[in-house]
């Protein structure tokens, strides 16, 4: 699950495989109905998702959905007034955006 806090005292970087945070509700893209869309994406984003399933075990359409999801998550967060943080090794938090 993708936790949104308000703070950097709170972050949580816990995540569970094919699970969404939306607000207070937590939805699992494997129970999801499916639609079949073709869409033409580069060769690069390609094999992007094919690392990504490779890294995480999921199937290219879990990821692709996945990354739908964060966006949504960041985006309505933004838009809200939230910010989201990355956490470096060295200790440094660096805000991310989406545009």
């Amino acid at each position: 699950m993708l936790e949104f806090c308000r703070d950097d005292a709170d972050i949580n970087t816990s995540a569970a495989p094919s699970r969404h945070s939306e607000g207070d509700v937590v939805t699992d893209t494997l129970n999801d109905p499916t639609e079949s869309l073709p869409v033409n994406i580069t060769n690069g984003a390609l094999e992007t998702v094919r690392g990504l399933a490779s890294l995480t075990g999921k199937r290219p359409e879990i990821v692709i959905s996945d990354a739908l999801a964060l966006e949504k998550f960041v985006l309505e967060a933004q838009e809200g007034g939230g910010r989201l943080y990355i956490r470096k090794p060295d200790g440094s938090l660096h805000e991310v955006t989406i545009k």
